[in-house]
């Protein structure tokens, strides 16, 4: 295979790559930080939010929102009792499941239940609200604040999931009712320093896969241009 041909294989691989790879970035996930709390003296972030676009379609779109617990300046922020989570859906949409984990054996699980549109704290009104409800097990406040709680969301029409979501009238696009236990590994039986509403300013946006492939791609052309032009130095002080 001459110079020549290794170039357009190149060039043809790395375009092929951008395209399939660029396709697979409308769905790549958007991750917001929960970042500000409505208190001070306890050292952020206090959870993330992770959006993921699982189908498209005109009113069929399918999304899965995941609200993931922190730890930070030796705290462990939970979430739990009423507006549990919070987020503000773009459009029109369903709620199809609610699943809630505990961060250990001392906690027990809470049942999740959709309490509909609702004001949290100073940070607005948003359209989704999940409450932890006590089932039988007395699983309510702190006893019954989770590590993660996810929702699956279908009936939309979002083309990416950086517009699952949308920022309400004061700017935020999701909260959470923040429960703050001290240390890395609370129990369920422990008393909460603080309980509190977490929320974020913005969304981190994700840079699509294929943009990691143009600065290979053009040091690779550099390189097999580099090659010819010592070929052709060789060839000519030979000749």
């Amino acid at each position: 295979m001459n110079t020549r041909q290794k170039i357009i294989r190149t060039v043809a691989l790395c375009l092929g790559a951008f395209a399939l790879l660029a396709g697979a970035g409308v769905r790549a996930d958007v991750v917001y930080s929960l970042n500000q709390l409505n208190t001070t003296g306890y050292t952020g972030p206090y959870g993330s939010v992770n959006v993921a676009l699982t189908g498209t379609g005109i009113g069929t779109s399918t999304a899965t929102i995941t609200f993931t617990y922190a730890q930070n300046g030796g705290n462990t922020y939970l979430f739990g009792d009423s507006g549990a989570v919070d987020m503000n859906v773009n459009g029109n949409f369903s709620v199809v499941t609610m699943t809630a984990t505990s961060l250990n054996s001392t906690f027990l699980t809470p049942t999740l239940a959709n309490g509909g549109s609702g004001n949290t704290s100073s940070w607005g009104v948003f359209n989704l609200s999940i409450n932890n409800v006590a089932p039988p097990n007395g699983a309510n406040g702190a006893k019954g604040a989770a590590a993660t709680e996810t929702i699956k969301l279908t009936g939309g029409t979002w083309s990416t999931a950086a517009n699952v979501l949308i920022a309400n009238v004061k700017g935020y696009a999701v909260a959470a009712h923040t429960f703050v236990f001290a240390g890395l590994n609370p129990s369920g039986k422990d008393q909460t320093l603080y309980t509190g509403f977490s929320t974020t300013g913005g969304a981190a946006v994700p840079i699509p896969a294929a943009l990691l492939f143009v600065g290979p791609a053009l040091i690779g052309l550099g390189f097999i241009g580099r090659k010819k032009r010592g070929a052709v130095e060789l060839s000519a002080m030979a000749a």
